[in-house]
């Protein structure tokens, strides 16, 4: 039986990342394990949330692995007879379930200290459960749209240099730098403006219900929404660009 260079390919980025994967977990729970010794039942959690919140960076990270292995041969990574976007799609199609696994293992050990040893919801009966859960759902896809945000930026800015680099050799590195530092002043500046709020600022497609109240969490936009997708397409479209008619095999 025949298999398709697209299966040939999803099969080559599914062995690739699965170490670095299987490795995560390990740290994940090894983590746990070690957070579990201390004394304090807020200790333990505040330490195993932070694995929670260090996804903010598990997606560019496996990005920044993945490519950083395929730059080692990348012209028979380029070679392939699939065209860029697919290059490109099937490490996502692999990386995307990584990380939401990686995202439910971590939130394990913080959920059974919210249920079980703290009894939060027992030792503090005016709390409201459903907005607890509400906020806690929401600040999970927070790190999850933020962390692929920032890995589709990533794989901007790396084939970027990798473009660089076949004219300016180890410079690419300080031009790629500069433009990249240059991208997110501008970009901060046009995030930041009244022009960008009247624009993008429409919509609450949902809000915050303990932690909107005056603490600083603004409802999340559905026109911010759509302009992080048309963003994150840039850069996807950016990339294959680059790696389809700039990068020489």
């Amino acid at each position: 039986m025949t298999v398709s260079p697209w299966r040939s390919l999803l099969n080559k980025d599914f062995r690739l990342a699965l170490p670095w994967f299987l490795g995560g977990l390990g740290l994940i729970i090894a983590f746990d394990l070690w957070f579990s010794r201390a004394s304090l039942l807020g200790t333990r959690l505040a330490f195993s949330s932070m694995l929670v919140f260090a996804h903010f960076i598990y997606f560019p990270v496996y990005l920044f692995i993945s490519l950083w292995l395929e730059g080692k041969q990348i012209h028979l990574w380029l070679y392939n007879p699939c065209p860029a976007w697919q290059l490109i799609l099937s490490k996502l199609v692999v990386g995307i379930p990584f990380t939401l696994l990686s995202l439910g293992v971590s939130g394990l050990y913080p959920i059974y200290l919210v249920l079980g040893p703290m009894n939060l919801f027992g030792n503090n009966p005016t709390l409201d459960p459903t907005a607890f859960w509400s906020d806690v759902g929401l600040i999970v896809l927070t790190i999850l749209w933020t962390s692929f945000h920032l890995g589709f930026f990533l794989l901007a800015v790396w084939s970027v240099h990798r473009w660089l680099r076949t004219y300016m050799g180890k410079w690419s590195w300080v031009i790629t730098t500069v433009g990249t530092l240059a991208f997110l002043y501008l970009l901060t500046q046009w995030v930041t403006s009244p022009l960008h709020a009247s624009l993008f600022q429409w919509g609450p497609s949902a809000e915050w219900k303990l932690l909107g109240d005056n603490r600083g969490f603004e409802p999340v936009y559905t026109g911010e929404i759509l302009s992080d997708l048309l963003m994150t397409f840039a850069f996807f479209f950016l990339a294959q660009w680059i790696l389809e008619k700039r990068m020489e095999v």
